[in-house]
């Protein structure tokens, strides 16, 4: 687990709608396979699930609006 993580939406704000879309669905695809990991951990399929329920809301938002930082922030 990392220690430390810096989230600065304003640094992804020039991507490509394509490459937006194409690092949401990495993100979603991690997500996907904590959650059905033959390796049960409450903690994991929690935050796990946040993950895919976040992504989900926030992912079309960001490649449709390439500047709206509440959506890239998630």
């Amino acid at each position: 687990l990392a220690r430390c993580v810096f989230l600065d939406p304003e640094l992804t704000t020039g991507l490509p709608a394509g490459l937006t879309a194409a690092t949401g669905l990495d993100a979603l695809t991690h997500c996907i396979e904590s959650f059905t990991s033959p390796v049960f951990h409450p903690l994991c399929d929690g935050i796990a699930l946040e993950g895919i329920r976040l992504i989900i809301r926030a992912l079309p938002t960001a490649i449709a609006d390439g500047i709206n930082l509440d959506a890239r922030g998630h």
